[in-house]
């Protein structure tokens, strides 16, 4: 029982923190009222050599270990101050782990500086916009000319476009001869199908260059040929006065024979008509209808064939016509000489009567329209 007290007193020292002075006399009043086995303590134990602080087990009792610095040695009536145990804070509650929402996209960062006029910007980038940021990146090529490359050749934000934000063109094509250019237009960095130009065609007899090689009326067959100014088949000169031409180049013809080059319609193959010229040039070198003995056999079957069979070819004043029995002209015979042959206030093709008659307009000669024009032929 005595054991167990002192052992009492032991761990309170320990465990409460009392110093050897305050517990000393407690534990010589104790020692001297009773006798007991100072090496017991009166607790049973199950495991020989086991230990626990300042005792041992030894046949089957705790008993105090000499060999621990810190046990109560008895022959010294003494207790070793040991530090006494320190509070432990009490296991805290742990929050249990939150749910963490997955990161959010977040929008690229805004330039936030005010606007403050176009920026200086270093080599290779650019302030396209205006805002004083040096925003867009790009190195100038081709010397800064826009190119169909598929590049921002000038750095204006554009990419194979003008300024102006068209598409890049180009002329292609030919501008020789006949030939007309067309254009292309620039798209994903290459030039599309030319289009809306003219393109070469085969070689004709025309006076104009249709292949587009620049020669013209070339390697087609030729025949000698001479001037004819009036456009009407026939030319004029001697028979050795010719050149080679193909057939059909403008102000050639591939005969001769013209008596009057200036009028479309006097040439060798000419109707005669009652006008007072040699239309078919039969009298090449100076007959006329004014030798009205000479041809009047000609110029009034004209007359009967186009009016009436009662009607010939006559001098009337000045003026050559078609009439009955010689007293006045009965109808618009010479729809080309701007005069008023029937005295009725119209002129030429202007006057029913000359509907499908020969007329002449400019240097070609053509027929009196129902609408008073002359068709060129």
């Amino acid at each position: 029982m005595l054991s167990r007290s002192i052992l009492a007193i032991r761990r309170v020292g320990y465990y409460s923190g009392f110093s050897l002075g305050t517990i000393g006399i407690a534990a010589v009043l104790l020692l001297g009222a009773c006798s007991f086995d100072a090496g017991v303590s009166g607790l049973e134990c199950a495991q020989e050599g086991q230990t626990r602080p300042g005792e041992i087990c030894r046949d089957g009792y705790w008993r105090v270990d000499d060999t621990d610095p810190g046990g109560f040695d008895v022959a010294q009536d003494t207790i070793e101050d040991t530090a006494p145990p320190q509070d432990v804070a009490p296991p805290q509650d742990v929050a249990p782990p939150q749910d963490v929402a997955p990161p959010q996209d977040t929008a690229p960062p805004q330039d936030t500086a005010p606007d403050t006029g176009p920026a200086e910007c270093a080599p290779g980038t650019h302030d396209l916009d205006g805002d004083g940021h040096c925003e867009y990146q790009c190195v100038e090529t081709n010397g800064g000319v826009e190119l169909c490359d598929g590049l921002d050749n000038n750095c204006d934000g554009k990419v194979d476009r003008l300024p102006n934000g068209r598409s890049l063109t180009r002329a292609c094509g030919s501008d020789v001869g006949q030939c007309e250019q067309g254009n292309q237009s620039c798209v994903n960095g290459d030039w599309g199908e030319c289009l809306g130009g003219v393109g070469p065609q085969a070689e004709v007899c025309d006076g104009l260059d249709n292949d587009c090689d620049g020669a013209i009326d070339n390697d087609l067959p030729t025949v000698r040929s001479w001037v004819d100014a009036d456009a009407d088949g026939y030319g004029t000169g001697r028979s050795n006065e010719h050149v080679q031409k193909c057939e059909g180049t403008p102000g050639y013809a591939p005969r001769r024979g013209d008596c009057d080059d200036n009028n479309p319609i006097t040439n060798p193959g000419a109707t005669e008509i009652c006008d007072g010229e040699n239309n078919n040039c039969n009298a090449y070198g100076g007959n006329t209808d004014n030798d009205y003995q000479l041809i009047s056999t000609s110029a009034s079957a004209w007359c009967r064939n186009h009016f009436s069979s009662s009607m010939s070819c006559e001098k009337i004043g000045s003026i050559y016509c078609c009439s009955e029995d010689g007293d006045a002209c009965a109808r618009e015979s010479v729809c080309n000489d701007g005069l008023d042959d029937d005295g009725d206030g119209k002129i030429d093709c202007a006057d029913e009567d000359c509907l499908g008659l020969a007329c002449t307009t400019g240097q070609r000669s053509g027929v009196c329209q129902v609408d008073g024009s002359c068709q060129p032929l």
